[in-house]
């Protein structure tokens, strides 16, 4: 195990597996340290951010050697969560060349990934996206040589070790075997993530013209999500020009990273509190930014 700082609320720690990575995890959560705010999870690390007034980088290293000493010697447990079963149908365009680098029939294929229970190890590369591990080995099949500038959201595909659903059309490079009308992200939801990390997930097999499945919402409305309010009435500040790009922005939405959200927010959040400070304003309220 190898701890690295990433700055001075953020250690980043390094472990030689993903099992070592999910051992870890479910250690934190069996018993937590408190002041430990967020875990996120990735396929060889694991990213702890931390209240730094209860820690610092050198006490929390000793308490993660701590948990680990303290694990049963016994194969590592994953934090089980819910079961998913998710409608697809078998129509990617990759189906043939998964069945020819596995070497089995397309029908075998199918079967083998219906049979499979999944779990969602972590969450990233877009919001939503998740990283399911635990199918059958024979379905560990190399991503493509050449990306695809553009995979349709609700793409069920597979990327070595890992199977994986787009919930947004994007950029990828992983076989693609399926679709799947049920939305991943859906602001209308809480969380927005259908998957999150512990979820166990089976697909179940739907025809061309078959239904979508109770719950399943059109993936357009899910992007869009649910009606939001008018804005309160009130004062009002309009930007009628700027010399750089001005944003507004607040402090972000820290606490989202295990769903594949980044905080996002100011660049410069000193500099974000402490205007708000000279003029009287709560620390989070939002500021035009104009950065460089």
């Amino acid at each position: 195990m190898r701890v690295l700082p990433v700055d001075r609320s953020t250690v980043l720690v390094e472990l030689p597996s993903l099992d070592e990575v999910l051992a870890l995890q479910s250690r934190l959560m069996e018993a937590p340290l408190q002041g430990i705010e967020e875990l996120l999870p990735a396929s060889r690390t694991l990213m702890l951010r931390f209240d730094p007034v209860r820690w610092s980088p050198e006490r929390l290293t000793a308490a993660l050697v701590d948990a680990l000493s303290q694990r049963e010697p016994a194969a590592p447990r994953r934090v089980a969560g819910p079961l998913v079963e998710m409608p697809v149908r078998y129509d990617g365009e990759d189906l043939e060349e998964v069945a020819r680098l596995s070497g089995l029939t397309v029908d075998e294929v199918i079967r083998r990934h219906q049979d499979s229970e999944f779990t969602v190890a972590f969450c990233g590369f877009a919001p939503g996206f998740a990283y399911m591990v635990g199918g059958d080995p024979a379905l560990q099949v190399p991503r493509r040589s050449t990306p695809r500038a553009r995979v349709p959201a609700g793409a069920v595909a597979l990327g070595g070790v890992y199977c994986g659903v787009y919930p947004q059309a994007t950029p990828g490079g992983w076989q693609l075997i399926g679709s799947t009308p049920m939305a991943m992200w859906d602001l209308g939801r809480d969380p927005p993530a259908r998957l999150t990390p512990g979820t166990r997930v089976r697909f179940r097999a739907i025809g061309e013209g078959e239904s979508s499945a109770t719950g399943v919402r059109p993936r357009e409305a899910a992007l869009q999500g649910a009606t939001r309010p008018a804005p309160p009435a009130g004062a009002q500040l309009e930007v009628t020009a700027a010399m750089l790009p001005a944003l507004l922005q607040d402090l972000g939405r820290p606490g989202h990273a295990r769903l594949g959200v980044a905080p996002s927010g100011a660049a410069d959040r000193d500099a974000l509190q402490r205007a708000n400070a000279a003029v009287g304003n709560p620390p989070g309220l939002p500021c035009l930014e104009i950065t460089f």
